[in-house]
């Protein structure tokens, strides 16, 4: 005997109030409430203080956090999980909090409000091109919020070249962005030299990763449209 499962809403509810996770989540870290819980401050009163809100704001907020799984609560007191405080906590090596300011930004999210015009269309609308051949704040900030969470990619992608025994190589990083999967190999190779294009803005933020990481000089830049630049 077979059953039928019944029909359920719950994959419908779950996507149309997703927007209400994310909306949290950026609060939380813009507040710095996983921060301060990793401090010691347990309760809605002292996260409140620590992060400058109201205790009741921050009471909702925080049982919202829990009903999502990023803290449990136990009484009154708030504690971090495992994930939360390996990735939402500043003190963290492995902090991705600041992720969520690229990726919960406005000229990220804008494209998906009349995603159905975008869908009639076939492309995205002329303000809505991130990909246009101009300098744009937004991937100025892609370069500043997004290393954290390529490190892994890079660190991949050099174990996949064995590029550590590679010898003497030319690395071509065509809109570089951040700079890290370049400056990763030219770490794991000191042969290695690099070429990183992308535009002024977004350079100077590969520049300093390169310099942070050590291979400033065999990290050098092009500027200017990665469809058009030699």
């Amino acid at each position: 005997m077979t059953t039928t499962a019944l029909p359920t809403p719950e994959r419908f509810f779950d996507m149309a109030f997703s927007f209400q996770r994310t909306g949290a989540l950026k609060a939380a870290i813009d507040l710095e409430v996983f921060t301060a819980i990793a401090e010691g401050a347990e309760t809605a009163a002292a996260i409140a203080k620590r992060c400058g809100g109201t205790e009741r704001g921050i009471r909702i907020l925080c049982d919202y956090l829990t009903i999502c799984g990023l803290v449990t609560k136990d009484g009154g007191r708030y504690h971090l999980t495992p994930d939360s405080a390996a990735f939402l906590s500043k003190s963290s090596p492995m902090y991705l909090g600041g992720t969520v300011t690229f990726l919960a930004s406005n000229p990220v999210t804008r494209n998906f409000d009349n995603l159905a015009d975008t869908i009639r269309r076939g492309s995205v609308s002329e303000e809505g091109n991130t990909v246009a051949g101009q300098e744009q704040d937004l991937w100025v900030n892609f370069a500043k919020a997004m290393v954290p969470m390529m490190m892994p990619a890079a660190m991949g992608i050099a174990e996949i070249l064995q590029i550590a025994s590679a010898g003497p190589v030319r690395i071509l990083d065509i809109a570089a962005g951040h700079g890290i999967f370049g400056i990763v190999l030219a770490q794991r190779n000191p042969a290695a030299q690099v070429v990183a294009v992308d535009w002024p803005g977004v350079l100077a933020v590969a520049s300093e990763n390169a310099q942070r990481f050590g291979v400033t000089d065999r990290h050098r830049t092009q500027s200017g449209d990665a469809f058009q630049v030699e």
